[in-house]
């Protein structure tokens, strides 16, 4: 993922999800979960609109669900980042190495 997190309401960050969009807990049953893999331009996947944002995973999963732009995120644990991506090609994802700062990164991919 490329470095600039921009804080949420910060030129570039998403809106708030629109009414009726999956929130909190609910919103991860729209997801597959791809551990340990980064997609990023390159490696996978294209960028779609928010680049690091630091913010919590449900709230991160919520904003790429209301947006239709974003067909998946890639979430780095340690440091509640999000990264929003679209024409995404699995195979072609970084995968982390155990012990490494890579091992920090999931790809979440909407459901269809």
């Amino acid at each position: 993922p490329a470095p600039g997190a921009r804080a949420p309401g910060a030129p570039g960050a998403p809106s708030a999800p629109a009414p009726g969009a999956p929130s909190g807990q609910a919103v991860w049953r729209h997801y597959n979960i791809h551990r340990g893999l980064n997609c990023y331009p390159g490696h996978g996947a294209d960028t779609a609109g928010a680049e690091g944002l630091e913010v919590h995973g449900a709230r991160c999963a919520e904003w790429c669900w209301s947006d239709s732009g974003c067909q998946g995120f890639v979430y780095m644990r340690s440091q509640q980042k999000c990264w929003f991506r679209r024409n995404i090609y699995l195979a072609q994802c970084e995968v982390g190495q155990q012990g490494q700062e890579s091992s920090q990164f999931d790809m979440y991919t909407k459901k269809l």
